[in-house]
C-alpha cells in the first residue's frame, strides 16, 4: 500500500507500514505496476449505479446471454467454475500464476461463510458454457480481526458470532474468457449492474471496487458513480 493508510481496511486488502514505499525507494527499488481502489459511497449512489448499468444487461439478454447467481448449495462445483474462468481470463496478467483447483478453493476457507449468491454473477453465452463473472463479497474484516490471528475453536467462535452488517461490499474480481472479446464487450458492466442492484437491495452503504490495475479497462465500469481513488498500491522491483 502506498496511499490510503487512514482508510478502514477491507478483507483481503494488502496492508503494510507507511514507511515501506520510501524504504524500498531508498534502496533502489522502482515501481513496476500500480493498483487502485475506488468506492461507490452511499445507498443512493449504489442504486444509481444499478440504474445506469441496467441497459447494458438488457442488451445482452436480448442477444441470448443470461446471468445466474452463485449457488452455495453446490459450492465446490461453483468454485470450480470460478477457478476455470479466473485461470483463463487472468492469463498474461503481471504476476499471475495459475494454481490448482484445491488451492483456489482453499482461498475461500474463511470468506465462503459470507458468500451471498446475488453478489456473485456468472454470465452464460447463448447455447454455451460460462464465459464471464463478477464476484463481490460482504466485507468480513471486523469478524476476521475478532479472531486475533488465531485459528483455534475460540477464534472461530469469535469469527462466527461477531455482529455483521451489510455495510460494505467488496467487488474483488471478475473476468471474461479470451476470444470474441469484441462481441462480449460490456459483459463486465452487465455483471456490475447485477452486483450493484443486489447490494442496494441489501442496504449496502459502500461498494468497494478493489485493487484495479492501472490501465485495466475495468477501471471505468462504475463510471461517474464511483468516487475518486481512496487507496493505491504498488509492486516494487529491484533491477540488477
Amino acid at each position: 500500500m502506498t496511499r490510503g493508510f487512514e482508510e478502514e481496511p477491507f478483507f483481503g486488502e494488502p496492508t503494510n507500514p507507511r514507511w515501506y514505499p520510501e524504504h524500498f525507494a531508498r534502496f533502489g527499488f522502482t515501481v513496476l505496476q500500480t493498483w487502485a481502489t475506488r468506492e461507490v459511497r452511499g445507498r443512493d449512489a449504489i442504486a444509481g449505479l444499478a440504474r445506469a448499468t441496467e441497459e447494458t444487461l438488457r442488451a445482452f439478454e436480448a442477444r441470448g446471454y443470461r446471468f445466474r447467481p452463485f449457488d452455495p448449495s453446490r459450492i465446490s462445483e461453483e468454485l470450480g467454475v470460478l477457478h476455470a474462468l479466473t485461470i483463463a481470463s487472468f492469463a498474461g496478467f503481471l504476476g499471475f500464476a495459475p494454481i490448482p483447483r484445491d488451492e483456489f478453493e482453499g482461498l475461500f476457507a474463511i470468506s465462503r461463510h459470507a458468500l451471498v449468491p446475488g453478489l456473485i454473477q456468472i454470465a452464460i453465452e447463448p447455447g454455451r458454457e460460462p464465459v464471464a463473472f463478477a464476484a463481490a463479497i460482504p466485507d468480513i474484516a471486523p469478524a476476521v480481526r475478532a479472531m486475533r490471528g488465531g485459528h483455534g475453536v475460540l477464534a472461530r467462535l469469535r469469527f462466527r458470532f461477531t455482529p455483521r452488517r451489510m455495510r460494505r461490499v467488496v467487488l474483488f474480481f471478475g473476468g471474461i474468457l479470451p476470444g470474441n472479446l469484441r462481441e462480449r464487450a460490456g459483459l463486465g458492466r452487465a455483471g456490475v449492474h447485477l452486483v450493484a442492484k443486489h447490494a442496494a437491495a441489501l442496504g449496502c452503504e459502500n461498494l468497494i471496487e478493489a485493487l484495479v490495475a492501472s490501465g485495466n479497462a475495468s477501471a471505468s465500469l462504475m463510471g461517474e458513480h464511483r468516487h475518486a481513488v481512496t487507496r493505491e498500491y504498488a509492486l516494487f522491483e529491484l533491477r540488477r
